[in-house]
């Protein structure tokens, strides 16, 4: 599996990055200080979760819209991979449905939930009652 192109989105200072083709020689990362160069690369490492590393909407939530936004999910990372014919020979054998053809990409989306202030305490919801 090859990752062909990527997408992020609402991940601290990128809104979204649009499609971005992975080319197999060469892809390059280019721009100013502080426009998201390691955002992007984080958020890449963060979907793959090989060491454990979770979004978290508190901290990788783009800040100026975490108040108004932060109790909807949204999409973070959008990758798609490209499969080699073995690959997909051996990802068809494992679905329940035959599809008749062989996939030739697969595409993991990534998500942060969100977050809802949890409700005051009241002495009743504690299983206090008032006497």
């Amino acid at each position: 599996m090859k990752l062909k192109s990527f997408q992020i989105k609402n991940y601290k200072v990128i809104d979204d990055t649009g499609p971005v083709r992975v080319e197999p020689r060469l892809t390059a990362l280019v721009g100013r200080n502080e426009s998201g160069k390691t955002a992007i690369m984080k958020a890449l490492w963060k979907s793959r979760n090989v060491a454990g590393a979770k979004f978290d909407k508190l901290y990788d939530f783009p800040r100026d819209r975490y108040p108004k936004e932060r109790s909807g999910s949204q999409v973070v990372t959008v990758l798609e991979f490209g499969l080699s014919d073995q690959e997909g020979a051996t990802l068809a054998e494992l679905l329940p449905m035959r599809l008749g053809q062989r996939p030739t990409k697969v595409t993991r989306i990534t998500a942060m939930k969100g977050q809802t202030r949890s409700p005051p305490r009241s002495f009743s919801s504690l299983g206090w009652r008032r006497r």
